[in-house]
């Protein structure tokens, strides 16, 4: 966000990567946040990936292309050839690689520099690093992380678990793995030697949402008439106790309370089976793993048939949403906000990204408010949502109320409101009615995932000291 002139009205940007922002600022007025190291559980990196990436580096021309050496110790100083077999330098010398791979040598600067000033990364109980939490929101995650980052826990909202997977990234100046430029960067990347997401070791966390865009979710309205719940800033049911993480003895796992909210409508009064709009780019194979494109092909033009998948915009698609029983949730340059957009929309996520996870999933009982569909289901996809019972669907628009303040960054708003009570900054309906949104929200889940990340790999180094290899497995959940 930023500050207008000249009343000093609070401006909220659009911005899907806002999360690497409201992230530290949400940590630094934590009351989790400790100022002695010895106290901490963890230790926060702050590295702005997508700033870095697409807002630092793309006013440059041809940015992705221009790197002045020397490069790091260790990283490749031989230029990769052109797609066209020329050599890769530009004309003045400098060695051509893409921005991703830029900001792996910026968090492999940050890592160098933590180690050299401080001595907690090196005195990691498991390992160098793994008390160590490094935020990497741009579209593939960690994908591109240095393997120096392989102990510490990842946040991401790109959840892809398979092993060495390439990138996926149709954009050119966003690409790390591609054969014929980095091939040799390979052994130095997370994604080119392991996974670029470890579910036992890192957390995929939602996109951030504006408070404009969240001003369209039925949810809000029957939020604000218990907004006394969040007027202290949040925490709610099921927050930790205590000053810091490390003082949280405590943690109630049950589901938080459900709000008061309108009698489920009728079994079949949602006007629409499936509603999607966004990019599908039907001529473009590397987008989204091509599962848009196969998707695009198979629903395009059924509106008749009660179903919307579409490129084109619509000023009501939050109301459409609302409308439709079943929303897509697919990639596109790696992480798209569909889980979220959908969460928010009361409209039940159907996730269609195989060995790729959303936000929460691990932690969150997905399946009380979303279905997973195998890409090789594809050709099935309408028959499979259509024979999901009404009974069924109610109940999984039941889930929704009870997770999707978890979907969203109300602490940030409610902070705000704080700073318009005091008359800092003008008032504005959209901003209170963000900020009515109930606790837990996104930072809160953040944090009890952390806390009982902490306490599993507590419970397993004893266990593991004990003889007992049967405890202390990872397999605690958070309720919805």
């Amino acid at each position: 966000r930023y500050y207008s002139d000249p009343n000093n009205s609070t401006v909220w940007e659009p911005n899907l990567y806002g999360a690497e922002s409201i992230t530290h600022e949400l940590l630094l007025a934590s009351p989790h946040r400790t100022s002695d190291p010895t106290e901490a559980d963890y230790f926060f990196l702050p590295v702005y990936c997508f700033c870095f990436v697409s807002r630092l580096l793309a006013p440059v021309p041809r940015h992705h292309e221009h790197l002045p050496p020397p490069l790091l110790p260790g990283y490749p100083v031989r230029a990769p050839k052109h797609h066209d077999g020329s050599d890769g330098h530009d004309g003045g010398g400098r060695i051509s690689i893409s921005a991703t791979l830029r900001a792996t040598l910026l968090y492999q600067e940050a890592i160098d520099h933590v180690r050299r000033e401080y001595p907690f990364w090196n005195a990691s109980s498991g390992g160098a690093g793994s008390d160590h939490l490094i935020p990497m929101f741009h579209d593939e995650g960690a994908c591109f992380a240095p393997t120096s980052a392989a102990n510490a826990t990842m946040l991401v909202h790109w959840g892809r678990t398979a092993l060495r997977p390439g990138d996926t990234t149709a954009y050119e100046a966003h690409r790390w793995a591609s054969p014929e430029h980095h091939a040799e960067w390979q052994p130095l990347l997370l994604g080119g030697t392991d996974r670029c997401f470890r579910p036992e070791r890192d957390v995929v966390l939602p996109p951030y949402r504006s408070p404009e865009e969240m001003s369209g979710s039925p949810f809000l309205p029957y939020a604000m008439t218990n907004e006394d719940s969040t007027k202290n800033g949040g925490g709610g049911r099921g927050a930790m106790k205590g000053r810091g993480i490390h003082e949280a003895e405590t943690y109630d796992s049950s589901p938080p309370p459900l709000l008061p909210a309108p009698p489920p409508p009728p079994p079949l009064s949602r006007r629409w089976l499936i509603v999607f709009r966004g990019a599908i780019r039907q001529h473009d194979p590397r987008y989204s793993m091509g599962i848009r494109q196969e998707l695009g092909s198979l629903l395009g033009g059924r509106a008749a048939e009660g179903i919307i998948f579409s490129e084109e915009r619509s000023q009501s698609y939050r109301q459409e949403l609302a409308d439709a029983d079943f929303c897509p949730v697919l990639p596109g340059d790696g992480w798209s906000a569909r889980m979220e957009d959908a969460t928010l929309g009361g409209c039940i996520p159907v996730i269609i990204q195989d060995d790729v996870m959303v936000a929460w999933e691990g932690w969150l009982d997905l399946t009380q408010f979303s279905v997973r569909v195998s890409r090789k289901d594809i050709p099935r996809v309408v028959e499979l949502l259509r024979a999901v019972p009404v009974e069924r669907r109610a109940s999984l628009r039941r889930g929704l109320r009870r997770v999707w303040h978890r979907y969203v960054w109300s602490g940030a708003f409610r902070a705000e409101r704080a700073r318009c009570e005091a008359g800092k900054v003008p008032c504005t309906e959209v901003m209170r009615a963000a900020a009515s949104a109930p606790a837990p929200d996104a930072f809160d889940t953040l944090m009890e995932v952390l806390w009982v990340k902490k306490k599993t790999a507590m419970a397993t180094a004893e266990a593991m000291k004990d003889g007992d290899h049967n405890r202390g497995d990872g397999t605690i959940r958070l309720g919805p």
